[in-house]
């Protein structure tokens, strides 16, 4: 059996980082009490900092995952907005194409300010539909951060519970 005298841990991943130990032999019935009550606490505290560093690990790959989705939302709502404008400027051109067929001028009168009006429409809706996706991206990064600092708060949690472990009175030595 493996006495470990010295174990110096990795306080983000609670992985050993050095271990010394020496290896026994004898009953087990001789080992110190004391000895396996500091190997519970030992257990705990690396139990407690593990658990907050995958805490920690599982929130920020989430944050990452809603900021990659607020990218991709920019970029549909732009493929988007330059779609519909597509679209609207073939019907504006074949709005154009008509009335020019019928004899109608459409350079100047009201003509003139129907091209005008519909320009205009065709930019606003351009611009609400880019703006719906800005929207969507700010939600999904704003939640985004609030994942980065739960991640930050287990970490912070696991390492008081540790000093709780390791002092009795939830401080550090």
């Amino acid at each position: 059996m493996k006495v470990h005298t010295k174990i110096v841990l990795d306080m983000n991943s609670g992985a050993i980082e050095h271990a010394d130990f020496y290896m026994y032999e004898g009953p087990v019935a001789l080992c110190d009490p004391s000895i396996l009550g500091i190997l519970g606490t030992v257990v705990s505290i690396v139990g407690t900092l593990s658990g907050g560093a995958s805490d920690q690990a599982a929130s920020n790959f989430e944050a990452d995952t809603q900021r990659q989705q607020a990218a991709r939302e920019r970029e549909i709502s732009a493929a988007e907005a330059r779609k519909f404008e597509r679209e609207q400027s073939a019907l504006k051109a074949r709005s154009r194409a008509v009335r020019s067929g019928s004899g109608v001028g459409t350079t100047s009168g009201s003509s003139l300010l129907v091209d005008q009006d519909i320009a205009a429409e065709i930019a606003r809706n351009k611009a609400l539909i880019k703006a719906g996706g800005e929207t969507r991206a700010t939600r999904l990064e704003q939640n985004a951060s609030l994942l980065g600092l739960r991640g930050r708060n287990a970490r912070r949690a696991s390492l008081f519970k540790a000093g709780t472990a390791l002092t009795g009175e939830g401080k550090f030595l």
